[in-house]
C-alpha cells in the first residue's frame, strides 16, 4: 500500500507541475486528439465486425457423397455452404493412391468391361447450391462393383472462400481448415490448378460415354 501511495503521489505531483502551464487551446487540442483516437478505434472495431460478419455469411462448404440405387451408382460433389467456393484441386484416390481420372479409378477397382458412364472434371468455381453428380454408372457389373469397392475410393478436394480461408474436404471426413491449398498434388482430376493447364470442358459440364479398358 505504501508503494502505491508514493507512486500515486508522485504522479499527481507531476500533473500539478504540467497542467498549470496549459492554456485553453492546449486543452482543446489534447481533448480533440483523445476524441479522434476513440473515434478511430470505434471505426476499426466496427469495420472488423462487418468483415467478420461478411466472412461468416459467405463461407462455402464443399461436400461429396456416394449414392447407390436401382438407377445407378456414383458420386455427387458440390457447394452446400453460404458463399461461393474456389476449388483449387480435386483428387480421386483408390487405396490412398491418386488416379489420373475416373477411368483409372474404375480400372483400379477391377472394372474391365465396357461400361456406360457420366462424369465431369470439377471446375474452379462453385456457386451456392451446386451439389451435383460428378461420376455415374448405369446398373450392371460396374454398378455392383462400385458398390462393393466404394470404401476403397476417396475423393479429396481443397477449396477456398472469397476471403482466402481454405478447407480440405473428403467423402471420408468432414471439411477441415487448412492454411492454404499448397502444395498442389501432382496427380489431380479437377480444380483451378488443372483447368489452368488443360483443355477441359467448362465447369460442371457432364461427359457421357462408355468406359473401356484399353490396356
Amino acid at each position: 500500500m505504501k508503494l502505491r501511495h508514493h507512486t500515486l503521489q508522485g504522479w499527481l505531483h507531476q500533473i500539478k507541475k504540467i497542467f498549470p502551464t496549459w492554456t485553453a487551446n492546449r486543452w482543446i487540442a489534447f481533448t480533440s486528439i483523445i476524441v479522434a483516437v476513440c473515434a478511430l478505434s470505434v471505426s476499426i472495431y466496427t469495420a472488423w465486425l462487418g468483415r467478420d460478419y461478411l466472412r461468416r455469411s459467405q463461407q462455402p462448404e464443399m461436400l461429396m457423397s456416394f449414392m447407390y440405387h436401382k438407377d445407378g451408382a456414383g458420386f455427387f460433389f458440390g457447394n452446400v455452404g453460404l458463399g461461393p467456393a474456389k476449388l483449387e484441386w480435386f483428387q480421386i484416390l483408390v487405396d490412398e493412391q491418386p488416379q489420373q481420372d475416373w477411368a483409372a479409378m474404375l480400372r483400379a477397382i477391377g472394372v474391365t468391361s465396357p461400361t456406360p458412364i457420366e462424369f465431369s472434371f470439377p471446375g474452379p468455381i462453385y456457386l451456392v447450391d451446386s451439389f451435383k453428380k460428378v461420376f455415374w454408372v448405369e446398373p450392371g457389373p460396374a454398378h455392383d462393383r462400385l458398390w462393393n469397392q466404394q470404401n476403397r475410393i476417396e475423393l479429396r478436394a481443397c477449396y477456398c472462400s472469397l476471403f482466402d480461408e481454405c478447407w480440405i474436404s473428403s467423402n471420408h471426413s468432414a471439411p477441415s481448415r487448412t492454411n492454404s491449398c499448397q502444395p498442389v498434388p501432382s496427380i489431380r482430376s479437377g480444380g483451378a490448378a488443372l483447368h489452368k493447364t488443360s483443355e477441359l470442358p467448362i465447369p460442371d459440364s457432364i461427359w457421357t460415354g462408355k468406359f473401356k479398358d484399353d490396356r
